[in-house]
């Protein structure tokens, strides 16, 4: 099942990463020289390097004196420099309007060294946008992130298979990359909607419906998990009855659709959490971490994202962040609503959350050593940051366990491998996409220094420091008017 949905995916996206490859080829040709090379790919690190980019592609790379120095380079000291694989953030929303994608969401990710992401869905924006804006940014007319998969919600709560298989064909109809499974599809909807994706040949991924365990949905196909949903109730040794009351209490919150939560749900939504907690078991979770392993699932736990629901309890430290000013105040007003309905919620409310963030961690250590792909992502629209926090993310990754290389694979070569395209991207070699970043400190000694950017190469084009913070100077500009 797993090659019927993987395998005419990898091979539509290297189709459109050959056409941006032709459209995008910039006339430039620029050389790093004297630059220390991490190449989370191979754990390489090598020393004193020059690195030549002709159009979009790295075409050179080695010692002084084994590369040829093309005439009409532009030569760049990289002294003292740190060049990595351009980030990716492998979940991402086009959450703003089209007009702040473009102004703000864009090139907040790039001055962030983020050079390419994964959409997991963005209502209001047609695929014809999205397509659009992936033309544009092939073509070098638009600044912005290479959009390596989108997808769109698959969302039933009836149990209607006709409806749900009808929906997966307007999917793949409509020219998405895969389907993004939500929370609160039944089991009928799920099975019936797996079925089709594998007639129709498309993948899926994205939440573990509540009605399931997380190993049934990976023996099932699914390509990736996020936010590590249902990861607690599927380690659960009271699964059977957590997952019942998990998907009664799921229901009602549903057909509240986006009104705040009564007071009775909202402390048995606590108390729940904290059922699942404490019967939380590390040998239920190995054994699904096992499955996950066998079955080639990844995980995309957006741990950022999930700190922020024990954060809001004091949103002014969200609001008070100087990274605020880049987000639009029309953003920043979605968010304070959020965090003003929970400002009537129980301190025990918050301190679950703190609780489950804590035993997050644990689960991507578990993940980690025991073999499962992971991968950087921050689900980021007004709070988390676009491209900010997911250097959030990547630190996140080591206060769980990860050495800092490690935490760098799940954002350079890990998203290259799940999307198919090791051919082109992921590692720093001769023939790869030139996505780079340039760093003033080394992101292995401290993986913050992530955040030290020097420079950007994005599908070749240069962006140096002084580019960068004129970027960030205007996306702020931006921001304040919207």
């Amino acid at each position: 099942m797993r090659n019927v949905f993987v395998l005419p995916l990898i091979i539509i996206l290297q189709a459109a990463l050959f056409s941006q490859t032709r459209q995008g080829a910039a006339p430039q040709t620029i050389a790093f020289t004297h630059v220390t090379v991490i190449d989370p790919a191979n754990a390489a690190v090598r020393r004193d390097l020059t690195v030549v980019i002709t159009g979009n592609r790295i075409s050179a790379l080695g010692k002084k004196g084994e590369v040829a120095m093309p005439k009409e380079a532009q030569v760049v000291d990289a002294t003292g420099k740190f060049m990595i694989p351009g980030l990716w953030d492998m979940h991402a929303h086009f959450a703003y309007e089209a007009r702040d994608v473009e102004k703000i969401y864009f090139p907040l990710q790039v001055v962030n060294g983020v050079t390419g992401v994964r959409d997991m869905g963005s209502v209001g924006h047609p695929i014809e946008r999205i397509t659009d804006w992936r033309a544009r940014i092939a073509e070098g007319k638009l600044i912005g992130p290479r959009i390596g998969q989108t997808g769109m919600y698959l969302a039933h709560l009836e149990d209607d298979e006709s409806v749900t298989r009808a929906s997966v064909r307007r999917i793949k109809r409509s020219g998405y990359d895969f389907v993004k499974m939500y929370s609160f599809i039944s089991r009928v909807s799920f099975f019936a909607a797996v079925d089709e994706m594998k007639r129709q040949g498309i993948s899926f991924a994205g939440h573990v419906p509540v009605a399931l365990n997380a190993g049934e949905a990976s023996e099932a196909g699914q390509r990736s998990m996020e936010h590590l949903q249902e990861m607690l109730t599927s380690s659960s040794t009271n699964e059977a009855k957590l997952r019942k009351d998990a998907a009664d209490w799921s229901k009602r919150v549903a057909e509240l659709k986006g009104k705040p939560l009564t007071p009775a749900l909202i402390e048995e939504g606590w108390r729940l959490l904290d059922k699942n907690i404490e019967t939380y078991s590390e040998e239920k979770a190995a054994r699904l971490a096992a499955r996950f392993v066998k079955n080639n699932t990844w995980h995309c736990p957006t741990l950022v994202v999930n700190r922020q629901y024990a954060l809001r309890e004091k949103p002014e430290i969200i609001l008070s962040d100087p990274r605020a000013r880049y987000i639009p105040l029309s953003q920043l007003h979605i968010w304070s609503l959020f965090t003003e309905a929970e400002n009537s919620y129980p301190a025990d409310w918050f301190a679950a959350e703190r609780r489950r963030d804590e035993l997050h961690l644990r689960m991507v250590k578990l993940l980690h050593r025991a073999g499962a792909g992971i991968l950087a992502g921050a689900d980021a629209t007004g709070y988390p940051f676009p491209g900010f926090s997911l250097h959030d993310e990547l630190a996140l990754f080591v206060q769980a366990g990860l050495t800092p290389l490690e935490a760098l694979r799940t954002a350079t070569f890990n998203p290259a491998k799940y999307l198919g395209l090791l051919d082109s991207l992921g590692a720093i070699e001769p023939g790869k996409l030139a996505d780079l970043v340039l760093l003033d400190a080394d992101p292995l000694e401290e993986i913050s220094n992530t955040k030290r950017i020097h420079a950007v190469v994005v599908n070749g084009r240069y962006l140096p420091k002084e580019r960068l913070q004129k970027m960030l100077a205007e996306i702020g500009d931006d921001a304040e008017e919207r």
